[in-house]
């Protein structure tokens, strides 16, 4: 159960970094799959629209939200946690 809800938890936070990243939100390193502020705040009405816009179309990705409030309100948490560099920029 509890490994359930976990695994569960990763791939909501995955399909709402998806939908940040479409809509210029967010971004993800190619290397090391990190997810990245990209300092567009600005851009969240986007990330809202595209949110709606999947759900109502039954895409797969967003299959498990009931609804596009908790998707907008995981992308604004994603953006809100992430750095603007990922662990490779850091590192060097």
């Amino acid at each position: 159960m509890i490994l359930g809800s976990f695994l569960l938890a990763g791939r909501q936070r995955r399909a709402a970094a998806l939908v940040g990243i479409e809509a210029g939100v967010l971004a993800e390193c190619p290397v090391c799959r990190d997810i990245t502020d990209r300092s567009h705040p600005e851009r969240l009405p986007e990330a809202d629209r595209i949110a709606e816009e999947w759900l109502q179309r039954g895409d797969a990705r967003l299959r498990m939200f009931r609804d596009a409030a908790s998707v907008k309100r995981l992308v604004r948490q994603l953006a809100e946690e992430s750095d603007i560099h990922c662990r490779c920029e850091k590192s060097g």
